[in-house]
């Protein structure tokens, strides 16, 4: 049987980061991708604050598509705030792409990738952990299944180990598996708090106003994104100079009529959002979940969780890549010690979860206590919150202190700018749920 010193187990960019970590500190490092083609399908819309790339092995270079610097949101109603400036506040980037190169990185680390590789249980005992792994046939995608044509070929093609089954013997296990969670469920962990479903497809033919390329349509309500919300983000033109979005929306379980993909094709027909996509075509779609609400406990003996796999997403956009990143940096140097050590219990590896539930956690629950007060909204409330935001010093903190990575960071700064919110918000949390 195989046996390395660490298995990780999904080749997005937090396991790839964490491998890469892993290999630079001199240990064996098996990272398994269940698709033939790192990144592909495209898992998230590929918006990031500029912070991310303090956290990557790599500057954003080439794969940059656009700097945004404001938003536009519109209420059920019609009624629109704007807030934008020169802060580039996020960047939306070529997200196949950067899975791809996070990748090549950890193999040029020293870790091992292996595509097509679904690791489909594992057994744990005293001295490590056994992975079963099913090895596929490299498949491909068909059209607009999931990722950009110009992106195949372009990833680190890994090793490709016989088909069939083979197991691996670990010293340590690392659950970056995102929403599937199947290292989670093997070992019992606390489950996630919510799952919020989303649709997005990359188009072309997108009319975006020529002076505002760099602002984000986004639109909330009841029938547009139950839960959460739809957004339209420009990333840039074709080879044949049209503008290019990706749209989307994700929509909470339990507060939907209808499937996300129902919601999303609303988008079409929608008085708000139909004017910038009439006439839109999809290159790709993107489908999936986002997991929020970070676990109870990331790790057990010889077990540890990561991004997306332990709930890292923020609640109040779903981006999950910058904690990620940060969270696999808190967990190598704990696996370093543990592995070194031969002392691979809970206790051992608890101090990674610490420090995620000091500093990641702290910002995840204000994000939490945010996103309870906007579940509760009702089409009204986003109404008259969008004309509360509309004054110039609402507009100025949002512009100023406003912060996709750290939003509890604007709740102060916007309450002080417009006094009337504090009211608004507390009629809201009293009012008995519908």
């Amino acid at each position: 049987m195989r046996e390395v010193d660490v298995v990780v187990v999904g080749a997005g960019p937090t396991g790839s980061n964490t491998a890469r970590l892993m290999a630079l500190r001199g240990w064996s490092v098996l990272l398994l991708e269940e698709h033939a083609e790192v990144g592909i399908p495209v898992q998230c819309a590929g918006l990031v604050t500029p912070r991310t790339f303090d956290h990557t092995p790599f500057p954003i270079g080439d794969l940059w598509q656009n700097d945004l610097t404001g938003g536009r949101i519109i209420a059920p109603d019609g009624t629109a705030v704007e807030f934008g400036g020169t802060t580039v506040h996020a960047q939306a980037m070529d997200r196949a792409r950067f899975d791809q190169k996070m990748a090549d990185h950890a193999v040029q680390a020293g870790a091992e990738l292996w595509t097509s590789a679904k690791a489909v249980d594992a057994l744990r005992d005293s001295s490590g952990v056994t992975v079963r792994i099913r090895i596929d046939a490299a498949k491909g995608l068909g059209p607009g299944e999931g990722g950009p044509a110009t992106a195949a070929g372009r990833g680190p093609k890994g090793t490709q180990p016989p088909l069939g089954e083979v197991s691996v013997r670990a010293r340590l296990l690392v659950g970056a598996d995102g929403i599937r969670g199947s290292v989670a469920r093997w070992f019992d962990f606390p489950n996630v708090e919510e799952i919020v479903s989303c649709y997005e497809a990359e188009l072309c033919g997108v009319h975006i106003d020529a002076d505002k390329p760099s602002m984000i349509p986004m639109f909330a309500g009841s029938s547009q994104a139950p839960g959460f919300f739809s957004w339209i983000i420009p990333v840039g033109k074709d080879a044949e100079g049209r503008s290019k979005a990706r749209a989307g929306l994700a929509v909470a379980a339990g507060m939907n009529l209808q499937s996300a993909k129902a919601y999303y094709e609303r988008m079409f027909t929608d008085p708000a959002s139909a004017p910038y996509l009439k006439g839109a075509t999809p290159s790709y779609l993107i489908i999936g979940g986002i997991p929020l609400g970070l676990r109870a406990h990331l790790v057990q003996d010889r077990v540890m969780l990561v991004g997306d796999a332990a709930g890292m997403a923020k609640p109040t956009s779903g981006g999950g890549i910058y904690y990620g990143l940060v969270a696999s940096e808190f967990l190598a140097p704990v696996a370093d010690r543990g592995l070194r050590s031969d002392r691979l219990d809970r206790g051992s590896l608890l101090p990674y979860e610490r420090k995620t539930k000091r500093i990641l956690g702290r910002e995840l629950r204000k994000g939490k206590a945010l996103r309870s007060i906007y579940k509760r909204f009702r089409d009204a409330d986003f109404n008259r919150l969008a004309r509360l935001l509309a004054t110039p010093r609402a507009r100025r903190a949002i512009e100023k202190v406003g912060d996709i990575d750290y939003p509890s960071r604007l709740v102060l700064p916007l309450l002080w700018a417009q006094p009337r919110l504090a009211p608004f918000f507390l009629r809201i949390l009293l009012r008995p749920s519908s």
